[in-house]
């Protein structure tokens, strides 16, 4: 499949510099990249970002469990809030 786009000079210049860098052999290799990267992003997690959100919810329910933390109900915050301000 062949589409054409039209790019604000600041992108075009920004795809050039990937393939003057030596990382992508040419424009095409950049954007096929760039969409690869943000479809999958927009429904997976990598490997890292699911062991930092893992150890991350365990750390916020071991504060919770000692009391450092506590559990706030969304409803009634944001209910809170719209009174508030």
């Amino acid at each position: 499949m062949t589409l054409q786009i039209n790019l604000p000079v600041e992108l075009e210049a920004l795809l050039q510099s990937q393939v003057k860098s030596g990382v992508y052999s040419d424009v095409n290799d950049v954007v096929l990249d760039a969409l690869r990267s943000f479809f999958t992003h927009e429904t997976e997690l990598s490997p890292q970002q699911l062991i930092m959100l893992r150890d991350d919810v365990q750390k916020r329910v071991e504060d919770i469990k000692s009391g450092k933390e506590c559990w706030v109900d969304g409803e009634d915050f944001f209910a809170r809030m719209e009174q508030k301000f």
